[in-house]
């Protein structure tokens, strides 16, 4: 009885010692690294599971059996998972008006007000870019990385990460599934090309005119074919986020 009491001391002393090993973040705020800074003041969580998809049954754009959802992983690029033709991209043009702001309509298509899209100034301080380049978001992003077969995809970390970080090009470490598996757990964020092309196009909340800004890379570069912006007719890739309250 008397060693029990003492293992159970010692486990007690240990526990204070190390916090019983429980991961805390850098923050102040209590819960997981899920957190991803868009400005000084701003964070988003990237809650679902992957791109927004719409599905085009009859093979034509806007018809009324469209079927909009969120792709099953996050790698998903360009192909619907049931086998029924499909597009990670959107088409934006003929179903908004000019009127009509973006981010309310994808929100409204998958069923959940509660999201939205990036402004591109918050795309920039994301990922430490340009006149937004940022302490907390420096060295958090990687460009041109494999990720279960798909290639070129943009790894996004969350703020504080403390885990493995890949480096621009990587094609080997997530593109073992059970690696990117482990990430994915951590809530690493992986935008994918469209279609398992060597170009990524993301649409912000930002417009101007008839044009709207856009997140762009081009292998393991940035912007590296200069397109900031694209026309509303246009098809870009949609990753929706949600305010930390």
């Amino acid at each position: 009885m008397r060693n029990f009491f003492g293992f159970i001391v010692i486990t007690a002393l240990v526990c204070l010692a190390s916090s019983c090993n429980k991961d805390t973040p850098d923050s102040p705020e209590a819960g997981p690294l899920d957190k991803f800074s868009v400005s000084p003041s701003k964070k988003v969580y990237f809650p679902t599971t992957g791109n927004v998809l719409m599905a085009c049954p009859n093979g034509k754009p806007e018809d009324t059996s469209d079927i909009w959802t969120i792709a099953p992983h996050q790698y998903d690029s360009g192909t619907w998972p049931t086998g029924t033709t499909g597009r990670v991209c959107i088409q934006i043009g003929s179903w908004l008006g000019t009127d009509c702001v973006p981010k309310a309509d994808w929100a409204y298509k998958v069923g959940d007000s509660s999201l939205r899209v990036l402004s591109i100034d918050e795309w920039h301080y994301l990922v430490s870019y340009g006149d937004k380049k940022n302490s907390t978001r420096e060295g958090l992003v990687a460009y041109g990385v494999t990720v279960a077969g798909v290639p070129n995809c943009v790894i996004i970390y969350p703020d504080g990460y403390r885990g493995k970080i890949v480096k621009d090009g990587d094609t080997t470490t997530y593109n073992d599934v059970s690696e990117w598996k482990a990430a994915d757990k951590e809530h690493v964020v992986c935008l994918p090309v469209w279609g398992f092309d060597v170009y990524g196009c993301y649409w912000s909340s930002s417009t101007s005119g008839s044009k709207t800004y856009v997140f762009s890379w081009v292998y393991d570069r940035p912007y590296y074919n200069g397109v900031t912006q694209l026309n509303t007719s246009e098809r870009a890739c949609v990753r929706l986020v949600r305010d930390v309250k």
